[in-house]
């Protein structure tokens, strides 16, 4: 081989190189730009919708084009998404299993009922103890618009809000931890949601465990506020419970953390009365519980300047309420609706309790 066939093959050899390498950087490129798609399955006869990720990146795109044209509407993000509604290679849409349960990516439904449906779009799981959370798009003058005040329903609360599409209302619910909840109602003015009624529950008090209620509701601007007591949440150790004749209010002693209490429950499930009130004693640095009377025909107590009675003789049962000028007042009970009974093995345990 001559001087310069060598020269040539040397040459010839660096290109081939060069076009490889070229080859290998061109296909890492169009690799690390790849694009996954995953088709969210149709929801409507005028869009579909895609989720988009790639390698590189920590975020996905939620797409919704329409149909015919292919034009793109909206292009979301999200820093995370929910997957586990993948069927056959699709995301499902439409599912919102409220409080807690699914709830899809992508959400097709009207939100500010003007009779056109709107869009949900899921950004991420930031809601309250990591539930999804949504973006709203209202249908407004022929395109979709990103609602903040919608949104703020879903960011703000636990997960996706629930539509009623009869009442033409919105309902939200939040929580702390197992003992206070809120639930608030909306109607929707301007396109956007206004509170109607708002329920917080809170049962963090001490004992007895009562679940504090407060409820606002505004009726034409004007705004009512109420604050009931509920009995706990928990199952209580119920040692006596009857229904009054005369207003079918119902009378129930129940021990809890060794302690005797009375409650007069309303029909509607609200306390009227509890006794007693426990209370902090500062210098004695302890929490005083007033004490409750037993025999064995009745359980009393002195609250202000009456003394309550409650009796179970033979058949009859009820509360005598003895007042201070000697006065008698007598709520008789319905037998038949008594529970439990007045037994010392029982009522003897707590500590407030006086034989």
């Amino acid at each position: 081989m001559t001087k310069n066939e060598e020269i040539r093959d040397a040459l010839i050899a660096i290109e081939l190189k060069g076009i490889i390498l070229l080859f290998i950087m061109c296909f890492f490129c169009s690799n690390a730009n790849a694009q996954t798609k995953i088709r969210i399955k149709d929801f409507s006869q005028n869009y579909y919708a895609q989720v988009v990720t790639k390698p590189d990146s920590s975020t996905y795109n939620i797409q919704v084009y329409e149909k015919g044209t292919n034009k793109r509407l909206i292009n979301a993000t999200a820093d995370q998404i929910s997957d586990d509604l993948l069927e056959n290679d699709q995301l499902i849409p439409n599912v919102k299993e409220l409080p807690y349960g699914s709830q899809s990516v992508l959400i097709y439904e009207d939100y500010n009922f003007d009779g056109v449906k709107d869009f949900a779009i899921m950004n991420g799981m930031n809601s309250c103890y990591g539930g999804p959370s949504f973006d709203i798009y209202l249908y407004i003058n022929k395109a979709f618009v990103y609602n903040d005040a919608f949104s703020e329903l879903s960011n703000q609360y636990c997960g996706m809000f629930q539509v009623d599409a009869k009442a033409k209302t919105l309902t939200t619910m939040t929580k702390d931890g197992c003992c206070w909840h809120q639930y608030s109602e909306y109607v929707v003015k301007n396109n956007k949601p206004v509170p109607i009624k708002i329920v917080e529950e809170d049962a963090r008090g001490n004992s007895p465990y009562f679940v504090a209620v407060n409820t606002k509701e505004w009726t034409n601007g004007k705004k009512k506020e109420t604050n009931e007591l509920f009995m706990p949440y928990e199952t209580l150790e119920t040692v006596l419970s009857f229904k009054l004749m005369k207003n079918n209010k119902t009378v129930c002693l129940f021990s809890q953390d060794s302690a005797l209490y009375y409650t007069l429950v309303r029909q509607d499930g609200s306390i009227e009365f509890y006794y007693p009130h426990p209370h902090y004693d500062e210098q004695n640095q302890t929490n005083i519980i007033d004490s409750i009377h037993y025999s064995k025909t009745t359980i009393g107590f002195k609250n202000k300047d009456v003394y309550y009675e409650i009796y179970k003789e033979g058949s009859n049962i009820g509360i005598r309420l003895k007042m201070q000028d000697g006065s008698l007042i007598n709520l008789e009970g319905d037998p038949s609706t008594l529970k439990g009974n007045i037994d010392d093995l029982i009522i003897t345990k707590n500590k407030n309790v006086i034989i």
